[in-house]
């Protein structure tokens, strides 16, 4: 029954591609991945989801309609994104904002805001011309924040996701002090690099996996006009 029925699906896709009816790649790209995330979550019996690099709340509301009801701190430095964000969570119980950039020291940054915002990040822009602004933001360690927060310090199966526009590295450096808490991993990495000193995916995913962490999924997160890929969302577990 199970042979026949992915003969089925298989024919039905195979007949779409053949009369040139394409489902966008992103799309099929994205499905893909919160099916995996989801396992994951399941599996895992994740009690606890760090969004680092939130903007206006995209991700978090991908875990609540996957069907995650459980505590999600959502970090963003950028001011104007932050108040959008707080707005769209303001009624769940189960969701903390925090307003500030993450790192391996505490401090403060001038933080590079882009004209679309979801692009901003602490590291120099490649091409200048995509530079609104700039913030000054403080920095924190993670580690810092899950010992100083009763909730968090006591997150056992937390999932770190990561979405910094080149600074992920540095948020997880951040992460050293509270890493036994952490069962998932989810990473933006970079293929061709938007920002000036961003690691390689290669380099992020030895980081990774020095640390006991091993790859489950990758997915494209973008490509350029040639087609190749330029960044990657990366999922790892222990």
């Amino acid at each position: 029954m199970v042979k026949t029925l992915i003969s089925v699906r298989k024919r039905i896709a195979f007949g779409l591609l053949a009369r040139g009816i394409n489902i966008p790649a992103p799309f099929v790209e994205k499905y893909a991945e919160l099916i995996h995330l989801k396992k994951i979550l399941d599996e895992k019996k994740i009690d606890c989801v760090l969004d680092v690099g939130a903007n206006i709340g995209q991700f978090a509301q991908d875990l609540r309609q996957i069907g995650y009801t459980g505590f999600i701190v959502s970090f963003e430095p950028v001011k104007e994104a932050f108040a959008t964000l707080t707005g769209q969570f303001a009624g769940d119980p189960n969701w903390l904002g925090v307003q500030t950039a993450l790192g391996s020291d505490r401090g403060e940054l001038e933080f590079n805001i882009g004209k679309d915002t979801k692009y901003s990040s602490a590291l120099a822009f490649s091409n200048a011309g995509d530079v609104d602004r700039t913030e000054k933001v403080p920095v924190q360690r993670l580690d810092d924040l899950v010992r100083e927060n009763k909730r968090l310090a006591a997150s056992s199966k937390i999932l770190l996701k990561m979405d910094t526009q080149g600074f992920d590295l540095e948020v997880f450096a951040g992460a050293s002090g509270c890493i036994d808490g952490i069962v998932a991993i989810m990473s933006e990495v970079s293929v061709i690099p938007w920002y000036e000193g961003m690691k390689s995916y290669k380099e992020s995913l030895a980081i990774y996996e020095s640390s006991g962490f091993r790859l489950t999924n990758l997915s494209t997160v973008s490509r350029n006009s040639g087609g190749h890929v330029v960044e990657l969302n990366c999922i790892l577990s222990r």
